[in-house]
């Protein structure tokens, strides 16, 4: 980082980095395996509740071998422009361009065959513009005007084998552009109320390029005629924000909003017919939150609640059988299974717009300081979420009434504690336990018992030590303290034959030593 201040109304600041990664594959394992043409998933199922696989990233019946390998190399530079105009106006200006490349691998399957394995090799870069203009209305508003531009391209390249169907390689090339404008003013009307107000303008496009033939050069229905393909997207926004707070006290505050935003659009990436190379809509969300802030008791009791309404229109969900009619060429060598001929020809993974959908919850923060050394903090969250309509695109593909997004628990808590004990001129010893719950939810839009997320209860543990003047600090801690098993995430490919999931770590421990300067 370079900071260069000429004078006192001017500032420049020049910032870069890199960062090198060199990794493996992240840890999974197959939780459900059933017996299809081509794949003995049973036998490679291992106990529930241990971190084995069969997982070899080669399959000997094919001769395909994948380096087990997941790298990302990522470097940026960025400058700030600080500039002064009055006691009143200031200017900022912030350029940016990044750029990375990186590869990683797949074994989807976790098995020494090779039915699902990819090799993914990615490059992209991008530059970005934002300049803004803030301003005080002497003591009665503050406001920012400002313009965002976006410009970014990649390629999304690598080897995909989903045996016996296809093994292709691909070279997709991506660019997207986004353009936007902002306004964004606080209005003091008198002591301890705020009204604020912001307004963004966005224009955005995408276009996907798709590249793909297949290994050893044979005709496939799945790869061919997608080669050469483009699909693309394009779309404008206006989203608002309206918010009042009034300060009851130093120490009380409240506070209701109401706010627009979205999710953007984009282009389908992994079609399997050349209908599938399709355009899906932003993600649309209106938001209510009210909520109140406060440190009572002499700042010993901090407690902060708030409770929300989402309204999602055209929300987003990955569909495993889309409702689409496909229309092959006629290859008479060629047997393609149909799992599901009223929602689509298996296989597909495509992005849509499924339908409209409500979201609603409260959350609830606390932090206690009963006598000097202790400390307890702890949080609770309640979420509900309801389709309120589904399209026949999202009930063909599995997806219904009653069922939730994925990734959504209901209940979230945790609590932890800690005493920081004096030993004198020693320094200080201090423990800490915490306990996080999160209950079952589900990985894929078609919840069923396969896809589902158990709940978890993890207890994690520390010791602390620090030295008189507290510039010596030294910990020993143990995560995962009861050994649960539980699964970040699964990979539900019943109608391939298995399900797969990325389990949490077991327990472990580390020592770490701090020194402040």
């Amino acid at each position: 980082a370079l900071r260069f201040v000429p004078d006192d109304r001017l500032e420049f600041n020049l910032v870069g980095d890199v960062f090198l990664n060199d990794d493996q594959p992240q840890a999974n394992k197959l939780s459900y395996a059933s017996a299809v043409p081509g794949y003995a998933g049973p036998a490679y199922l291992t106990g529930a509740g241990n971190y084995t696989s069969y997982s070899t990233y080669s399959d000997p019946v094919t001769g395909l071998v994948l380096p087990a390998k997941n790298t990302l190399h990522p470097w940026g530079v960025s400058g700030t422009i600080d500039y002064t105009l009055s006691d009143t106006i200031s200017l900022k200006s912030i350029t940016a361009y990044r750029r990375q490349s990186g590869e990683f691998t797949s074994d989807a399957d976790t098995s020494p065959q090779a039915p699902s394995s990819t090799y993914y090799t990615i490059r992209q870069s991008q530059f970005t513009q934002e300049l803004r203009l803030n301003a005080e209305i002497g003591s009665i508003a503050d406001f920012t005007v400002g313009g965002y531009y976006y410009k970014g391209s990649g390629v999304s390249g690598g080897r995909i084998a989903f045996f016996p169907l296809f093994d292709f390689y691909s070279d997709d090339r991506i660019k997207s552009e986004n353009k936007s404008g902002f306004a964004h003013v606080v209005l003091h009307p008198f002591d301890g109320l705020n009204v604020t107000g912001g307004l963004r303008y966005t224009d955005e496009s995408k276009r996907y390029d798709f590249n793909r033939h297949m290994v050893d050069g044979s005709f496939s229905p799945f790869v061919n005629p997608i080669n050469g393909l483009s699909g693309k997207f394009s779309g404008q926004r206006w989203d608002y924000r309206v918010g009042v707070d009034y300060r009851w006290t130093p120490e009380v505050m409240t506070y209701a909003q109401f706010s627009t935003g979205f999710k953007g659009g984009g282009v389908n990436a992994r079609p399997f017919y050349p209908n599938q190379v399709a355009a899906f809509g932003p993600e649309k969300v209106t938001a209510y939150e009210i909520g109140l802030k406060s440190d009572l008791l002499d700042r010993r009791v901090r407690i902060n609640l708030s409770a929300f309404y989402n309204n999602f229109d055209n929300i987003q969900i990955q569909t495993a059988t889309p409702y689409f009619n496909v229309n092959l060429p006629v290859q008479p060598d060629i047997t393609l299974p149909n799992y599901n001929p009223a929602g689509g020809t298996f296989p597909s993974a495509v992005y849509q717009n499924v339908g409209n959908a409500r979201m609603k919850g409260i959350e609830l923060e606390t932090t206690l300081k009963p006598v000097e050394g202790l400390l307890i903090d702890g949080s609770l969250s309640y979420l509900d979420f309801k389709y309120k309509r589904l399209l026949p695109q999202a009930l063909s593909s599995g997806i219904a009434y009653g069922m939730v997004a994925p990734f959504t628990p209901k209940w979230k808590a945790s609590i932890g504690a800690q005493y920081e004990a004096s030993l004198g001129d020693a320094g200080s010893l201090t423990p800490r336990i915490d306990w996080a719950y999160q209950s079952s939810s589900f990985s894929d839009a078609s919840n069923s018992v396969r896809n589902t997320l158990g709940s978890r209860s993890v207890f994690n543990a520390r010791l602390t030590y620090r030295a008189p003047e507290k510039d010596w600090e030294a910990s020993l801690a143990v995560t995962n303290l009861t050994k649960e098993f539980y699964y970040y995430s699964l990979f539900d490919r019943t109608t391939s034959g298995y399900v797969s999931g990325v389990p949490a770590r077991p327990r472990e421990w580390q020592v770490s030593i701090k020194r402040r300067f």
